[in-house]
């Protein structure tokens, strides 16, 4: 019985250091510090003073939360904001984070009423990492990381994440999160981007779980809705719909791997993935109704394999692909354009129904992309021949 006792008391405590955004815990050299903040209250106190430390003391905002953060002592290394329920602007709450790691959570657990609407009046991200702001220079890499979790956004048309960096190591995880009706009428401005150097040493990885994507769209149609250079990207069990514009996702020299994830109704010019010199996996989701008006109504991939070593390719993995048209590749376009051929893309125990294309490759049209199907099936598409390649 004592075992038992012992081993239950030593998980709690690894939950709560895994967990430590969401639990109340400032250590004693202030390195990390967890805020409350609460958008239905107008406490007063001076800018930078002191707040969130408890309910009746919370901040107003983030902005005011990160100020006071700022003033202590020690040294702040992880700042967790807990949101109390309520609506809160993007004005008063967007910040800039650099070198250090900040949790923004609901202060109740599993809640669906933190809720961010409208947007930025000048058009600012939420949360911006920006290394030339804070003067980064090669003499070593700082490391970065930011987590949402249990928060809404609702009615929006401001970035959320802004990420722009050569030499930081970034990390950003999403869970239990909800993205509802983003809209922009500014140009070139997607809702999460990231964005790097290719050729510098840095390391940026964006993980996303249990979250839903549901409308989007940019006035300018120029813009996905997440764009990533030089980033890993993994998706698990969310949900993707009602989406508008290029794409969903946007990406070059990155690597993306999306599992069990629903995918459906979706209005796009080159599919729910474009990417370029990207590797790409989708293992056990489902699309329904993806369609495009140029190529792949799932995903374009293209490849310029500058270099008879790249390693570039796309995985389709346990997919059920249905109801998905486009010009050219119902559901899937790759291309290579490059001097050398890629590595061979793989599409295994995958099923494709209903789809076609009103120019050519019903469900597959493929140049110079050598590809291995296997355990597949093709029902019930409306098209002349399954693939075509070398055109």
């Amino acid at each position: 019985m004592n075992k038992l006792i012992n081993i239950i008391f030593i998980l709690f405590l690894v939950i709560n250091y895994c967990f430590c955004i969401k639990v109340k815990r400032d250590d004693i050299n202030n390195s990390l510090i967890n805020l409350i903040v609460d958008s239905n209250k107008f406490n007063n106190y001076p800018i930078g003073g002191k707040c969130g430390s408890n309910i009746t003391l919370s901040c107003n905002n983030m902005i005011d939360a990160l100020n006071y953060a700022q003033t202590l002592s020690g040294g702040v290394s992880q700042i967790g904001f807990l949101l109390m329920d309520g609506i809160y602007d993007f004005t008063n709450n967007t910040i800039q984070v650099f070198g250090i790691g900040v949790g923004i959570a609901s202060y109740n657990i599993g809640s669906v009423n933190v809720i961010f609407k409208g947007g930025n009046k000048n058009n600012v991200p939420l949360v911006t990492i920006n290394e030339s702001i804070n003067n980064v220079s090669k003499t070593g890499i700082t490391q970065t990381t930011l987590s949402f979790s249990d928060v809404s956004f609702q009615d929006f048309s401001s970035s959320i994440i802004d990420v722009i960096v050569n030499l930081t190591n970034v990390q950003i995880e999403i869970e239990n999160c909800n993205f509802n009706n983003y809209s922009s009428n500014v140009s070139n401005v997607s809702m999460i981007n990231v964005s790097s150097d290719a050729k510098e040493s840095s390391s940026i990885s964006v993980t996303i779980r249990n979250s839903g994507f549901t409308g989007s769209r940019n006035s300018f149609n120029d813009v996905p809705t997440i764009y990533l250079t030089s980033t890993t990207l993994n998706i698990y069990n969310s949900s993707i719909s009602n989406i508008f514009g290029p794409s969903f996702i946007s990406s070059l020299n990155s690597e993306i791997s999306v599992f069990g994830c629903n995918v459906g109704f979706t209005s796009t010019q080159y599919g729910v993935f474009k990417v370029q010199d990207t590797t790409l996996e989708l293992s056990g989701s489902t699309f329904t109704n993806c369609t495009s008006s140029i190529s792949g109504g799932v995903l374009t991939s293209t490849t310029t394999s500058v270099s008879n070593n790249a390693d570039f390719n796309f995985r389709l993995q346990d997919c059920q692909i249905s109801n998905c048209s486009s010009l050219n590749g119902g559901s899937i376009y790759a291309s290579n354009i490059g001097p050398y051929q890629p590595m061979t893309s793989n599409i295994m125990g995958c099923t494709f129904s209903g789809g076609y294309a009103s120019n050519s490759g019903g469900v597959i049209y493929s140049i110079n992309t050598p590809l291995n199907i296997v355990d597949t099936q093709f029902t019930s598409n409306l098209l002349d021949t399954v693939v075509v390649w070398f055109l």
